[in-house]
């Protein structure tokens, strides 16, 4: 069957465009470069515009955070975690920064398989000792909308759910790295539309021979 990792290898570094499409052999589009034939399902996939890229996520600092520990015991030992949003696969955590409510972390990690119309999510926690007891200290998530595919410069953004009166912020910074648009030019759509149409036809002459007789 088909599989978008066996033919994104091919073109890991760079986006798969119009001319890089040949002709249509009955079996699926060739591809320059490429030694397969991309099959129906391949080929609808591609009309489908799915949008792929590399990220890279740059977590900086944060600021105006509460404190979450108990009266006596210190700030609060904050440690974000990102991930892409339903792929748990893509989580990365920074190290935590003991006792400060404007920690800074200067982290940064390369996302794989991001998508366009995913959403990147950001939990700012409160480190527990015994790792049960963390505090939320606030969250945001960012839909691709507001960074794909141009990046987002450094800069900061208010956290959801940081705590009654309380305005935190997160310095962060986004950069798309490797985008890969998937297209197919007009003229190979109407092949295979007409491609399709035999099929169907021949359906049809099979049902209907099988009909008389």
């Amino acid at each position: 069957g088909f599989s978008w990792d066996s033919f994104r290898s091919h073109f890991a570094s760079r986006v798969v465009t119009v001319e890089d499409v040949g002709a249509f052999d009955g079996k699926g589009f060739k591809v320059i470069g490429c030694p397969y034939g991309w099959p129906i399902g391949a080929i609808e996939a591609i009309m489908d515009c799915e949008d792929r890229a590399e990220i890279r996520v740059e977590i900086v600092s944060a600021r105006g955070l509460r404190a979450a520990k108990l009266p006596g015991f210190g700030l609060s030992d904050p440690f974000v975690i990102c991930q892409i949003q339903g792929k748990p696969g893509s989580k990365f955590t920074t190290r935590r920064i003991k006792g400060s409510l404007e920690p800074l972390w200067n982290e940064s990690m390369n996302l794989k398989g991001f998508m366009n119309g995913d959403t990147l999510e950001f939990e700012v926690w409160d480190w527990d000792m015994k790792g049960k007891n963390n505090h939320l200290l606030g969250r945001k998530r960012i839909k691709s909308s507001e960074f794909y595919p141009d990046g987002r410069p450094q800069g900061w953004v208010t956290l959801d759910d940081a705590g009654k009166g309380v305005c935190a912020e997160l310095e962060l910074r986004i950069d798309v790295l490797k985008a890969e648009r998937w297209s197919i030019p007009v003229d190979k759509v109407a092949i295979l539309h007409e491609y399709e149409q035999k099929l169907m036809l021949k359906d049809a002459q099979k049902r209907e021979a099988m009909e008389r007789a």
